[in-house]
């Protein structure tokens, strides 16, 4: 798994969502779309609530959450979600 969309729901009753995709899934999404010209070319990749990890699983994903989670960063970088 390298690419993910996910929604963290808080105790507080909050909940967050986040793209998640792995440094290869960024570097593969870059390729196809220079060598399709879409999305600027390839020139850049950009998503409001993306939270890059550094291989693919979901252990390296909840691995992040939960850090982001410890150290309220969740707030920083996911966007808040109604979905709860």
């Amino acid at each position: 798994m390298d690419n993910v969309d996910a929604f963290v729901d808080l105790p507080d009753g909050s909940s967050w969502a986040l793209t998640i995709f792995t440094v290869d899934e960024v570097r593969r999404l870059l390729q196809h779309w220079e060598a399709t010209a879409e999305v600027v070319h390839g020139s850049c990749f950009w998503v409001v609530d993306q939270l890059i990890v550094p291989r693919p699983g979901i252990a390296a994903m909840v691995t992040a959450i939960r850090e982001l989670v410890r150290s309220k960063d969740i707030t920083r970088v996911g966007i808040p979600s109604d979905e709860s």
